[in-house]
């Protein structure tokens, strides 16, 4: 796909140059009414694939450092229970109590990993965002040689919109693409981890309901 779309870029390129040297030919004409659409819609397509990107990799990162943390804790739990059961603890043992500290690392543990099964989550969601676009892409790469072949009946089906509509779009595409893309993923990060976040504590309450019921 990459050598497809340097391919793309470079004919783009020379159409560029061509219709700069010779503004008026009809043909040129036809062929920007071809591309200038379904080159708006693939550069929207990339966006969204570069921030599924992005939030894929937080996620994993993220999940990653949760489930660490929690293994960290888990660990800490299980020596100090030792300590507790051997009767180098500070608290005398007894069978029937928990020392607050082991409670604590325990219950920390389980929180974390609920925190990295959520960052999880996201992860998947954004695998599939990105699998989704990529497929996208092609079609629009396909509907783009397409409509390059067929611009002269396109151009005629095309003439009622507005170009300078297009353009408007796409430089405001462009102004959000290198100004604001990394704010724009920090954002769509928080709402798809606080989503995630939803769902899966009513999960668990719905798992937690039915234990309940069973017993």
């Amino acid at each position: 796909m990459k050598t497809l779309q340097k391919a793309f870029a470079i004919a783009l390129i020379a159409l560029s140059v061509i219709c700069t040297r010779w503004p008026d030919a009809e043909l040129m004409t036809s062929i920007v009414y071809a591309v200038v659409i379904p080159s708006f819609i693939l550069s929207v397509i990339s966006f969204v694939t570069e921030v599924s990107e992005h939030c894929e990799k937080e996620a994993e990162k993220l999940a990653k450092l949760e489930e660490k943390v929690s293994h960290s804790a888990e660990k800490f739990a299980q020596e100090r229970l030792k300590q507790y059961e051997n009767g180098t603890h500070e608290q005398p043992y007894d069978k029937d109590k928990i020392p607050i500290d082991i409670y604590n690392a325990t219950k920390d543990s389980v929180d974390y990993l609920e925190k990295s099964l959520v960052s999880k989550n996201v992860q998947i969601f954004c695998v599939k965002c990105k699998n989704v676009c990529n497929k996208l892409i092609t079609g629009g790469y396909v509907l783009l040689i397409l409509s390059l072949s067929l611009s002269p009946y396109i151009a005629k089906w095309l003439s009622v919109i507005d170009l300078n509509c297009i353009t408007m779009w796409s430089l405001t595409l462009l102004y959000i693409t290198l100004d604001l893309k990394s704010d724009i993923c920090a954002w769509v990060f928080n709402k798809l981890h606080a989503g995630s976040k939803k769902r899966r504590a009513k999960k668990k309450k719905k798992e937690n309901t039915e234990e309940a019921s069973v017993k």
